[in-house]
């Protein structure tokens, strides 16, 4: 699960997406990787998760992929699609600079020995 991508999901506010492309935004965010890529579940995975039909998980994703918000790499034959989310640069930095003041807040320099460039290494995929 990225925690990354679903704080970034809950804080998207966009008005052309109902809820069902919100609940299925949510459960890419669960399966996906801290970037957001790596996603692979099913379309009956998504249904189940997200209490939708999978015809509305297939219309809900490609308004997520027209707005912009998710790419597709579809699956050839019984070959899952994969899924990779595309939220807006400006929430995940955001978000990114949220949980760095948090942690922060937590230790003191002198008990954490860490910098910046620590921080960002220790963060990185």
């Amino acid at each position: 699960m990225s925690v990354r991508q679903f704080s970034v999901a809950c804080e998207l506010e966009d008005d052309r997406l109902n809820a069902t492309d919100k609940a299925v935004l949510f459960v890419l965010a669960n399966y996906a990787d801290n970037d957001g890529k790596h996603c692979y579940p099913s379309v009956p995975t998504i249904a189940k998760k997200s209490c939708a039909s999978e015809r509305s998980v297939q219309r809900s994703t490609k308004q997520l992929e027209k707005f912009g918000y998710l790419s597709i790499s579809r699956g050839a034959g019984r070959r899952r699609s994969e899924y990779e989310l595309t939220l807006p640069e400006h929430l995940l930095k955001a978000f990114d600079a949220k949980r760095r003041k948090q942690y922060f807040k937590t230790v003191t320099p002198e008990e954490a020995k860490i910098t910046e460039s620590h921080w960002d290494q220790l963060f990185a995929d």
